[in-house]
């Protein structure tokens, strides 16, 4: 099973390319992943969970289920997970954002400069702004994508995961001249698969397209939150919550007092009850009382496409 990301300039199967020849092998540069999710509000429920798991598009992000990290924190924010080992999980980043204390007494306070409005269109290599990215997502979901594709929730469309500046084309010899394109990935959980879109912003088109099955990278943040409203919800969930009231000596009100890290789980060889992980769109979560303790959650699948939760063997 080939359950690695692409890389973001490569074109997995079933490729359909109405543009230019085939994209140049990704650098890094100064491309800059704009993980989606990460300004949006998710459903009222999971509304202050706090999530950061950004999306590494070169390696496969996988987990085994193995102990919680109780001893030791996520990884730092913006630091991407690499291909899995069997039985190790995915080194996913994230963290709960944190607010500075205010300026004490006598403390200087630096002066409040406020910022120009961010520009429309990046130049050469800048980062995408957020014009782009929001150019970028209308341009990739066509109306057959949106009528045939479903999110996470099970809406129409695609669930979006990243959208990444592109590398130029091999026959683009000047980078800072070349059209500026968006690798635009989604999950699609109609069919479970990956699809990626290649969108020119310089000429408002839709260039190539893609998608492939077997292909699980980390999660997005409204994904991890969904995942973890089916747990709580779930008979595993009652375990979630005893773990909950041992920890803090109060009864568990609601996941707004949790905290959440998701890595995508792939089921090995003798994972019998998780056999379609990998195939199929499946977590596994690192769920820690907010500002608390970690729960044991690493040894329970959420499988997204089915809906279903399963506790350890």
């Amino acid at each position: 099973m080939d359950s690695r990301t692409p890389d973001p300039g490569e074109v997995p199967a079933e490729e359909s390319p109405p543009g230019p020849a085939d994209e140049a092998t990704a650098g890094h540069g100064r491309t800059r992943r704009i993980v989606f999710g990460a300004g949006l509000s998710v459903a009222a429920a999971v509304a202050s969970i706090a999530i950061a798991i950004p999306l590494g598009a070169s390696g496969s992000q996988n987990a085994s289920r193995g102990p919680s990290p109780a001893a030791s924190e996520p990884a730092a924010p913006g630091s991407g997970g690499g291909a899995a080992a069997p039985g190790a999980p995915a080194a996913n980043g994230g963290s709960t954002p944190s607010t500075a204390p205010a300026p004490g007494d006598g403390e200087a306070q630096a002066e409040s400069v406020p910022e120009g409005p961010a520009p429309a269109k990046g130049v050469g290599r800048d980062p995408l702004t957020p014009d782009e990215v929001e150019t970028a997502l209308r341009l990739a979901v066509d109306p057959a994508l949106r009528q045939n594709a479903r999110t996470v929730t099970g809406a129409p469309g695609p669930e979006p995961l990243t959208v990444d500046l592109s590398e130029p084309l091999p026959n683009e010899t000047d980078p800072e001249k070349s059209p500026r394109r968006a690798d635009v990935y989604f999950y699609n959980y109609a069919d479970n698969t990956l699809v990626k879109r290649v969108v020119n912003l310089n000429a408002g088109v839709l260039e190539r397209s893609a998608q492939a099955p077997n292909m699980q990278p980390a999660p997005s943040r409204p994904e991890t939150a969904a995942a973890l409203k089916l747990l709580v919800d779930s008979p595993a969930g009652v375990a979630l919550k005893a773990q909950y009231k041992a920890a803090t000596g109060k009864d568990f009100t609601g996941v707004d007092e949790l905290d959440a890290n998701g890595s995508s789980y792939i089921a090995g060889p003798g994972d019998t009850t998780t056999a379609k992980c990998g195939a199929e769109r499946c977590l596994i979560l690192f769920v820690k009382v907010r500002g608390g303790v970690y729960l044991d959650t690493t040894r329970t699948v959420v499988n997204l496409s089915a809906r279903t939760v399963t506790p350890p063997a």
